[in-house]
């Protein structure tokens, strides 16, 4: 019984082996196509939402969401919740800025009360994507990330901004993140932990 005991034992052994590296190189390259979908996670890419932001500002009155001022040429697109918290280029979170109100809020969350009086403009700017061919990008990403359900055709800026409003409070909440409170007469107003 030894030998054959042993024997089995080895043929076992071999396909066990045999079995790893398929399921290994299998694992490695679903590894690869997976990280091929992904963006680097150091890359913030906001170029399709400076795209339109751009043809915003050629076309019509764009204005910084948090600041009310009028964008020229030279306007920033902020990460409304950061990316050193979100890692998210997603649309609904890529929103047109002034330089500066985009270097002051830097990583920081806006407050509610900084959201409350942007809403208008940050529904403006989502308002422009939702206009142009990138519309059903926004949408999905918006429906995938926020909202786990599909916005409706119409009256869809109220459920997105309130969803928009509970993650940046959890965000604030998981990573006891200061909140900024915007720009005032050129003061920046970061609002305490």
């Amino acid at each position: 019984y030894g030998t054959a005991s042993s024997a089995v034992a080895s043929e076992v052994e071999q396909q066990h082996r045999r079995r790893r590296r398929i399921v290994g190189k299998r694992l490695r390259r679903l590894g690869e196509i997976v990280d091929g979908m992904l963006p680097a996670s150091s890359e913030r890419d906001v170029k399709i939402a400076r795209d339109v932001y751009f043809e915003g500002i050629r076309t019509q009155e764009t204005r910084c969401v948090w600041t009310g001022g009028r964008l020229t040429k030279t306007f920033a697109v902020d990460h409304l919740l950061p990316w050193s918290r979100t890692h998210s280029n997603d649309l609904w979170n890529l929103v047109p800025a002034s330089v500066l109100a985009n270097q002051k809020k830097s990583d920081l969350l806006p407050s509610v009360r900084l959201m409350d009086r942007s809403a208008s403009r940050i529904i403006s700017a989502w308002r422009l994507i939702d206009r142009s061919k990138y519309r059903l990008l926004f949408r999905a990403q918006a429906e995938s990330a926020l909202l786990s359900r599909a916005l409706p055709e119409t009256h869809w800026e109220t459920p997105l901004f309130d969803a928009v409003l509970r993650t940046t409070d959890e965000v604030a909440r998981q990573f006891a993140a200061s909140r900024w409170d915007g720009l005032t007469a050129g003061i920046d107003r970061r609002l305490p932990l």
